[in-house]
């Protein structure tokens, strides 16, 4: 899996769609979530995330955007943001965990670096994935806090005839919430020009973060 990661993100870039479900500590309730977004050979992912609004029960949209660890998040489910701010912005290099932190896992550069660091590789069998041939493969995130989780993490990678991931599936709870997304990659090179927020219309809420997670482990 680690060969096909690099040979993807020799690419010039491509699409993807996300689906999934995020189960909350205390919540019953599975979080639904499905989305579609396109990122470049620089490392930057944009698109749309959907999820149920928690209060009328309807579909709300999260626009997104990623370049290395920065991601930045926009949507009237965050309310109003500090000087009519229109995106909430998160570094994940300095937030704790942040390598297996769900957020980040959204861009197609974290997807590519856990399947880089995958454990414990076996092969599962041959699928097709979006009509394509692939060898499916499964492994472990051996880096999370098997204690906090209940057990390692697990990634899995479909890999076509050209060593190029088609799909990317993460089982497990990277942070505090369960986790099962699966990612699906097609349309190779055919990339729009990506761009982040402009920095004007970014709210930085990594120290509220920061915050938050000292105060969960204090």
């Amino acid at each position: 899996m680690a060969k096909a990661a690099e040979v993807t993100q020799s690419e010039p870039g491509g699409h993807i769609v996300v689906h999934g479900l995020i189960v909350k500590p205390g919540e019953p309730n599975p979080l639904p979530l499905t989305g579609r977004m396109v990122y470049d050979s620089e490392d930057r992912t944009r698109g749309y995330m959907t999820v149920p609004d928690p209060k009328t029960g309807g579909k709300v949209k999260f626009l997104m955007a990623a370049a290395g660890t920065h991601i930045y998040i926009s949507s009237e489910l965050l309310g109003s943001l500090p000087g009519g701010r229109k995106w909430m912005g998160l570094d994940f290099r300095s937030t704790p965990g942040s390598s297996s932190t769900v957020g980040a896992n959204d861009s197609a550069e974290q997807g590519f670096k856990m399947l880089e660091e995958a454990g414990d590789v076996r092969k599962v069998g041959e699928e097709r994935v979006l009509g394509v041939e692939t060898t499916h493969y499964r492994g472990t995130l051996n880096h999370s806090d098997g204690e906090s989780s209940g057990g390692h993490p697990q990634i899995e990678g479909w890999i076509d005839g050209q060593e190029r991931v088609r799909r990317v599936r993460i089982v497990g709870s990277p942070s505090r919430s369960n986790l099962d997304m699966t990612m699906d990659f097609f349309d190779f090179g055919k990339v729009p020009p990506i761009t982040m927020p402009d920095p004007s219309e970014v709210f930085d809420a990594t120290s509220l973060v920061e915050d938050e997670a000292g105060s969960a482990t204090g």
